[in-house]
Formats: structure tokens, C-alpha cells, sequence
């Protein structure tokens, strides 16, 4: 096919673009003067033409505004050929004018992921995706194209195929695709998620480079590029989903939880890596602090903090934690009252308050996490609450400290003297074994008081 031959009633007016076994042409249609493009297989093996006719297939049952139109085919030309609405171009033209702009990026891979989401709805899977995959059509939408599995040969040498290794886009390509293992809806998870990094970076995506990302959305597309496809996002929904995530926690005030989602996957993600970043945990601490008028999230949000972390928002980070566990104190009964709790969680909170306690050498820090070990142990009646607030009193062996106990326990004197006995007077400081002493005197002297008024009572009845 030639600039200025007709094929059937379509006049050639240019190429546009040639790939590793079609060539693509602008054409004119003659008879409405509408102008299109023109895709036909150059290469005239069987199999080449096979996948063809594969492609023209996929493209022409799979009807979305987010999937290249099929408007005319001919199968049986030689060489056979299709035609589809003419694009202003790909997604890779325009990148170098989006990159970091998230919300353009976001825009247009949104509606990529619609188109892919619809081909693996039908039961197909791409296996190719890459910005020069997705086409802009005149009217704005993007587009899917290019479903043979086309073997794009880009004449910037960024792409190669060879038969005897895998058909794909080097850069783009999964580990599976590689080991010639079977491709499925994670691997076009994972070719989306380096589109998404070369869109926002203009860096190809052959390595992804953490630090060219914003921290929230480093975790999402590393999960998204995994080399493991069981890592991965397992559909297209859900790595749509938690980048929409990641703009929500762009404006914590109007998306509280998702802000606070979007940082604990961080600090996991950190974490993991056993990498610490101060910046990340303090940034989770200030939205904590957003949400002190919100006890069901704060609290909730507060217990999900990985306990890697807590140690160090006990340590390091002490002075700027301290008005969060102040807080959290704070709104502890409130919501042990409005809440049906779960007796069990009365485990979880003694378990953070060992570890606060554990890692902290702020003696006001270590007498909060007793009171609240002790609080959460009596009221949920749990036992081994219990076992946990005991071991904590038994470690006390500051005089200071001791003294700082001692009140703490003192203004929560009903609560400690239901377990007061549990500990041997050998196991613990003098000065706690002396408060104990005297709350247990002071409890047989109460109980035997009731016990004396219940049996004056009951010889009441025999006067």
C-alpha cells in the first residue's frame, strides 16, 4: 500500500506509523471524505496474519468508548487491513506535558484502565500496555489499540521481540512473560502500573525509581509492578482504587480515613523494606491529631499502628506523640462506653501499652500505659489484659517511677484492688508492695464490713 493508491474505497494520504508486523496509514475515505486511519499486516507468514485476525477480532467484539472502534475490515485483502477512527496521536506524545501533574495523569490513566477493565471483563488480556498503546481520539478519549500482541519494533529501540523469547515491550514486559509463563489480568496490572510511572516520571520504565514518585504512591505502584503476580493488585478495580485512594488523602480535612490509610500503607511499606522515615511518621501523628474530635477513627487508627513504629513514636518521636497518646487516654472510656467492644481487644490494648512502655523512658508515658493496661484488663475481664498489666508493674524499679505508679493506681483504686492479689509482694517495688498491701487490708476490712451487715440482716428474719 501506497501514498496515493485507493484499497477499496479508501485513498492513502500518508503513513503514520509502523510496527513489528502492521504499518499504519491516514487515509480518506472517498465517498464521505471522512479521513481515518488504515492498519494492514505487512508481514505475510501465517502467523503474523493469524494474530492479525486475532486482533482484528478483539477489536471488533469489544465495543467501549475506551476501546479503539473498529469502522471497516477486510480480511480477505491482500494484504488484509482495518480501519479505525484517526487519533491525534498516543498517550506517549503528550507525556513530556503532563508529566507530574497528577491529576492529568490520573485522568487519562483512568480512563486506560476502563479500557482494559472492559477487554479482561470479556475474558482478554492485552499484554502490551504502554502509553503508545492508549490513543487520544480527536474528541479527547483515550483509547486502547493494538490487541494482537503486536511485536511494536520502536525505532528508538526501546522495544524488541524475537520469537524465541516473548512478545511484549521490553520495559513494560512481566517476569512471567519473560519465563514464557501464562499472562493473565496481572499482567496487564503490572503494565499499567509502569505506564502509570512513565507518565508521571517521562522516565521509562525499565527501573522504577522510588524517589520520582510522591511517598504515597511509591508503595502503590511497586505493589502494582511486583515481581510476584500474587503481590500484585489482582484487578485493575483495585489499583484504580487505591490510586483514587491516594488523591483522597491529598485533602485530609474532607478524607480523613483515606489520608490516614494512605500513611499506614507507607509506613508498612517502610517498614518492610526496614527503611525509617522520620518524615512519613510524623506526618501520620499530625493526621492522627486532625482526627481528635472523631474518637471511633482515632482510636481505630491509633491501634493499627504497626508495632515497629510505636516503639519508635515512644522513643524518638516522644515529644511529638505525646499529645496523640494524651488523646488517646483521653477518649479511652468514651469509647469503651459507646462502643460493643469485642471483650478480646482488651489484649490489643494491653499489648500496645507494653510496648509504649517497653520503648519509652518518659516515666508519664510509662504510668499512662499501666492505667490503661489495667483499665482495658478489668473491664473487658480478660485475663490475660491481666497477666500483661502485672508483668508491667513488676518491672518497675525507679523509686520515682514507683511514686508516679503508685497515684496512677491510687486514682484507679477499685479497678487495681479486683487484681491486687495477683502479684507475689516479693515481685514488686517496696513501694508499690506497700500501696498493694494497704488496698488489700483496706479491701478485707470493706468485704468483711458487707459480710457482718449481710449476717445481721439474715438474723434479722429470726426475730
Amino acid at each position: 500500500m501506497k501514498i496515493g493508491e485507493t484499497v477499496d474505497n479508501y485513498l492513502i494520504l500518508d503513513e503514520i506509523g509502523e510496527g513489528g508486523m502492521g504499518l499504519v496509514l491516514k487515509v480518506q475515505d472517498s465517498a464521505t471524505n471522512e479521513v481515518y486511519a488504515l492498519k494492514y499486516c505487512k508481514e505475510t507468514d501465517e502467523k503474523s496474519i493469524s494474530r492479525f485476525r486475532r486482533e482484528v477480532k478483539i477489536a471488533t467484539e469489544t465495543k467501549h468508548k475506551n476501546i479503539v472502534e473498529v469502522v471497516a475490515v477486510n480480511l480477505d485483502n491482500n494484504p488484509p487491513y482495518f480501519v479505525m477512527p484517526l487519533a491525534k496521536g498516543s498517550v506517549h506524545d503528550i507525556i513530556k506535558n503532563i508529566t507530574g501533574d497528577f491529576d492529568k495523569v490520573l485522568e487519562i490513566f483512568e480512563q486506560m484502565c476502563k479500557g482494559v477493565t472492559v477487554l479482561h471483563n470479556t475474558g482478554k488480556y492485552h499484554r502490551d500496555i504502554k502509553p503508545r498503546n492508549a490513543l487520544i481520539l480527536q474528541n479527547g478519549t483515550v483509547a486502547i489499540t493494538d490487541f494482537g500482541l503486536a511485536r511494536l519494533i520502536n525505532r528508538e529501540s526501546s522495544t524488541h521481540t524475537s520469537s524465541n523469547t516473548f512478545l511484549g515491550t521490553v520495559g513494560y514486559h512481566a517476569p512471567e512473560q519473560i519465563a514464557a509463563k501464562n499472562a493473565d489480568a496481572r499482567t496487564d496490572v503490572f503494565q499499567l502500573g509502569k505506564s502509570f510511572y512513565e507518565m508521571y516520571t517521562s522516565e521509562y520504565p525499565f527501573l522504577i525509581n522510588p524517589k520520582k514518585l510522591p511517598a504515597g504512591l511509591v508503595y502503590i505502584i511497586q505493589k502494582a509492578t511486583s515481581a510476584e503476580p500474587n503481590d500484585r493488585y489482582q484487578t485493575v478495580g483495585e489499583l484504580l482504587q487505591a490510586i483514587n485512594s491516594f488523591k483522597k488523602s491529598l485533602n485530609p480535612k474532607e478524607n480523613p480515613i483515606d489520608a490516614l490509610e494512605n500513611k499506614l500503607l507507607e509506613m508498612s511499606k517502610l517498614l518492610k523494606s526496614g527503611y525509617y522515615n522520620e518524615e512519613v511518621c510524623i506526618a501520620f501523628i499530625d493526621l492522627l491529631g486532625n482526627n481528635v474530635d472523631e474518637p471511633n477513627i482515632f482510636i481505630e487508627y491509633f491501634d493499627k499502628i504497626p508495632n515497629e513504629i510505636l516503639k519508635i513514636f515512644a522513643n524518638q518521636l516522644k515529644d511529638r506523640f505525646k499529645p496523640i497518646f494524651d488523646v488517646y487516654t483521653k477518649n479511652f472510656e468514651l469509647y469503651f462506653d459507646s462502643n460493643t467492644i469485642d471483650f478480646r481487644y482488651a489484649e490489643t490494648v494491653a499489648s500496645k501499652m507494653a510496648i509504649i512502655y517497653n520503648h519509652t523512658k518518659d516515666l508519664e508515658f510509662r504510668a499512662i500505659a499501666i492505667r490503661n493496661a489495667l483499665r482495658a484488663a478489668v473491664w473487658c475481664h480478660r485475663f490475660a489484659a491481666m497477666d500483661t498489666f502485672n508483668h508491667l508493674i513488676q518491672q518497675v524499679k525507679d523509686n520515682e517511677e514507683a511514686g508516679l505508679i503508685t497515684q496512677i493506681l491510687s486514682e484507679e483504686i477499685e479497678l487495681y484492688q479486683s487484681l491486687a492479689d495477683q502479684v507475689s509482694d516479693n515481685d514488686l517495688h517496696p513501694v508499690l508492695r506497700e500501696f498493694k498491701n494497704d488496698v488489700l487490708k483496706k479491701k478485707e476490712e470493706e468485704e468483711k464490713k458487707a459480710n457482718d451487715e449481710k449476717d445481721n440482716w439474715m438474723d434479722d428474719l429470726f426475730k
